[in-house]
């Protein structure tokens, strides 16, 4: 059985389709927990285009859990 605490977040971003299994996700950043309610992560590094990113929550004992991929556009 796995614990249910979360170790770390973990950021990623692809600027392909986030759909598509063989594309290529980079970490962005990654977060140790601490006793804080909330987390920020600005991503200074940017393209313009299409701009996919989850977070995956990995937990103490093994196991992760992964977010909904949520995309935004960049102008320039």
């Amino acid at each position: 059985m796995t614990s249910s605490i979360v170790s770390e977040f973990t950021v990623m971003r692809t600027y392909e389709d986030p759909n598509d299994p063989y594309s290529v996700w980079e970490v962005v950043n990654v977060f140790a927990c601490t006793s804080g309610r909330s987390y920020r992560c600005t991503d200074q590094n940017v393209s313009p285009g299409s701009i996919s990113y989850m977070v995956i929550a990995s937990m103490i004992g093994g196991g992760t859990v992964v977010s909904e991929i949520n995309t935004v556009r960049i102008v320039r």
